[in-house]
Formats: structure tokens, sequence, C-alpha cells
């Protein structure tokens, strides 16, 4: 506010001194004048009348009376073409600077709802091309301001998201419904080095090695690219070459993005920026995004194995537990003991016992359905729920995990370690009048089943049999 005082302060300075206005009618009336007094001797020299009409004081009262006419009339002239021209533009000017104060004070929602004062370029001079650029930059103010909406619409829908998936999946949308494209993909690179695919909406393509090869590129190369009709792409049933295809590398902290678009239209300079103003704020977003999955995964989850931990696990069991008493299913537990892991960790020491337990979480991991539930129950115990499951299936899953383990090169330091694991199976079935069977009595018969796998030479899976 200050400084829009010290300019006006100066503003008014300059008008006591003069104002371009009175300067001009002063100086048509003084050429006037000139002009009036020059007439007298031109008109005796070129027009040839007599000095004694010349040189008098009527003639001279009539000259210098034309002249002050003349340039009178060229102001008033002036006065209703240019300066009518120039009085629009403060009008319109004082009409966009209310808006954009009201936009800036709450008054005006957004941006699109203030009226367009743009002036109308009728003439061919410096006052025409003064309109030309009036024109632009009330352009470049309502991107501006347009852009500053879209993206504070963004980051409003944004902040109420916490989880990666949902980020993305509102990332796609919004971007697919404000910037006019009917396909939008999220590739992000992985640990490995790879390029894989976080998310899509509306196209399809398959990531060959060409196409990756092509993405890590504009990766390393870091600048927006275009590949215009050059793609196929899936689109509904149908496959389709885009007209525009824009793709936007995106990097923060160690993590890399591109964002690839599919649009009928060419995306001008604003709407790149607009794009890259959206993706800024992505970034930031992603990384509070993953900063609270972590957290979550600090609550739930065990940081050696990537398993549940005990606490969560248990927390599982219970709702997979109530859920098959509501929809009369069968389930299964799993108790899984590693062999002899004390002896492991006593001859090659618990660096080597936290590897082993850390590669078998991951074996248990890609050997069981998302549905089910795999903890570690303990130090070298693991619990495994098999939602829905018969006892058979349950039974063949864990000869499957028992196989994998004992034909698993579990390798440390150039050193090679033989590991087997023992496995208790206890089921829960509905159909056999079982609802009174907690959750604890579960776990005691599989861990009863497990104990005899133990006791009767390890490395082999029991099922619970009552007595």
């Amino acid at each position: 506010m200050s400084l829009l005082l010290n300019d006006e302060v100066v503003m008014n300075k300059k008008f006591l001194f003069g104002s371009a206005v009175r300067q001009s009618l002063i100086y048509m009336l003084l050429m006037g004048l000139i002009i009036g007094i020059v007439f007298v001797p031109l008109s005796q020299k070129f027009l040839g009348l007599p000095t004694e009409k010349v040189y008098t004081l009527k003639f001279f009262i009539i000259t210098i009376a034309s002249g002050l006419i003349v340039g009178s009339a060229s102001y008033f002239i002036l006065k209703i073409t240019i300066l009518a021209r120039l009085k629009d533009f403060l009008k319109n000017i004082e009409f966009i600077s209310k808006n954009i104060l009201d936009y800036q004070t709450g008054q005006i929602s957004s941006m699109q709802k203030c009226k367009n004062y743009y002036v109308k370029v009728n003439s061919n001079d410096i006052v025409g091309f003064l309109a030309i650029k009036y024109n632009s930059l009330i352009r470049v103010i309502r991107s501006e301001f347009y852009q500053y909406d879209i993206v504070k619409e963004y980051s409003k829908i944004i902040s109420e998201t916490l989880q990666i998936e949902e980020l993305n999946k509102s990332t796609v949308n919004f971007l697919c419904k404000n910037l006019d494209l009917f396909g939008i993909q999220i590739y992000k690179t992985t640990t490995n080095g790879k390029i894989a695919l976080s998310k899509a909406k509306g196209v399809h393509t398959d990531l060959i090695d060409e196409m990756e090869k092509s993405l890590l590129d504009i990766l390393d190369e870091n600048k927006i690219r275009e590949t215009n009709g050059k793609q196929i792409v899936e689109y509904g049933i149908a496959k389709i070459k885009p007209n525009y295809v824009y793709l936007f590398p995106l990097k923060h902290l160690n993590k890399e993005w591109i964002f690839v678009t599919y649009s009928n239209y060419y995306m001008t300079k604003e709407r790149k920026n607009l794009m890259i103003r959206v993706l800024n704020e992505y970034k930031i977003a992603y990384e509070s995004s993953e900063r609270y999955e972590r957290m979550q995964n600090m609550a739930s989850v065990d940081e050696l194995t990537g398993l549940y931990n005990r606490r969560f696990g248990m927390k599982r069991l219970n709702e997979e537990y109530k859920r098959a008493l509501r929809i009369e299913k069968c389930m299964c537990l799993i108790m899984f003991d590693i062999d002899h892991f004390k002896n492991i960790n006593d001859t090659y020491g618990h660096q080597t016992g936290d590897y082993i337990l850390s590669t078998i979480g991951k074996i248990l991991l890609d050997s069981f359905r998302s549905e089910d539930v795999v903890m570690r129950y303990g130090g070298e115990e693991f619990l495994c729920v098999l939602c829905n499951s018969e006892s058979e299936g349950a039974k063949k899953r864990a000869e499957e995990i028992r196989k994998k383990v004992e034909d698993f090169d579990f390798i440390y330091r150039d050193l090679k370690i033989k590991v087997t694991i023992s496995g208790g199976i206890s089921v829960f079935n509905i159909d056999n009048n079982e609802e009174k069977k907690t959750p604890e009595r579960l776990i005691r018969e599989a861990d009863e089943a497990l104990y005899i796998a133990k006791r009767t030479g390890r490395n082999k899976v029991i099922n619970y049999a009552p007595l």
C-alpha cells in the first residue's frame, strides 16, 4: 500500500508542473500564432498581395486570429479522436483494476467472473498499436489469475488426499477436466532405475523396451517433448493416433516422473505453464503422501520383514474372523517357524539372521493374495491368515512355501546357508458348527500343529487334528 501511495504522490507532483493536454493546446495555439504572423510577409511575396493591404492592422489581426482558430480546431480534433480513445483506455484500466482488487479481497470468487475489458483496435497507427499491446496485457493478466484459480482449486483437492494412489487418481481426473485431455499417464522410476506406470486415465499403452528407453532419455534431458501423431494408443475398444502428445518430465529429490498427456489440440505456452504449475504442486503433495504412508507403515508394518507387525496383524485377523462369521465362509491359519534359527544366529551372527528373516518375509509376501493377512508373529514365527480358503488349499499353499524356502539359495556375504521352515495349520469352518472357535483358539491350534511338526523332524507342515 505504501508503494502505491508513493506512486500517487509522485504523479500528483508531476501534475503540478503541467499537463500533456494543456501543453498540446498551448503548442497548437503558439503554432497558430506563428503561422498567422509569418503569413503576412509570405502573402505579399508568394500571393502577390499589395503592400498597402498586407501591412495593415486589420489584415494582421485577421491572420493571427485565423492561426489561433486553426490551432484551437486542431486541439479539438485531437480531443475528439486520440484523447477520446485514451479516455477509453483509462476507463478500462480502472475497471480491470477494480476487478483485480475485488478478486484479491474475495468479493469476486473466480477470475472467470471478471468482465473482459478489451478495447477495439480501429486504427493502424500508434494508437492502434497501443490498443493491441493493452489487450495483450489484459490477456496475460487474466491468464495469470486464471492459472492461479486452477492451481488453487487443485491444491484444495489434494490437500484432502493422504495416500499416493488417491493423489494420482485425483491428479489425472483434474488434469483431464481442466486441460481438455482425453487421456493421461503417470510413469515413475523404480528403485532399480526402471520405468513403471503409476496411473492412467482414458488411454492404455504397452510399456515396451523402446518406449521405456525413450522415457528415460526424456528424464535425462529434463525438457518437455512433443510427439505428434507418432504413438498408437488404446482408447476404449479402439486404437487411435492422438493429434498431440506431450511428455512432461518431473524431478523432486530422488524421485522422477513423466506425465504423458493426450489431446486433440495444440497445447499453448499458457497451458504448458499451467501444467508445470500443477506438477509443482503434485511433487510437494507426493512427498507429504509418502511421508504419511511411511508413518502408517511404521504403525502397522514390521520394518525388517515388510510384513504386518503383531499388533496390526492381530487386528486384521479379528476383522477377517468377523467377516468369515458374517458371510459364513471358511478361514485358515498357517503358523510358520524357521528351523534351528537360534543356531543360525549363534553360528553366523544376528546380521545373517536378519537377512534370513527379511528374505523369508519377501517370500511370504509373494506367496499370498492381497486379501490374505501375513504378519510377523514373534521373533522367527510368522502367522498367515487365508481368507475364504478350505483346509486343502491352505495345506497346498503351506507346502509350496515350505518347498520354496527349502530350495532357495540363502547367500550372505558369499556364505551359503541352508534354511528350512515348519508349519502348522488350523481351520475355522462354519459348516462344522465352529462358531464358538475364537481367533485365540485358532492360533493355539496352529501353534500345537507347528509343535508337532517340529517334534517329528521339522521341515514339514502339519494340520491340526483334535485328540
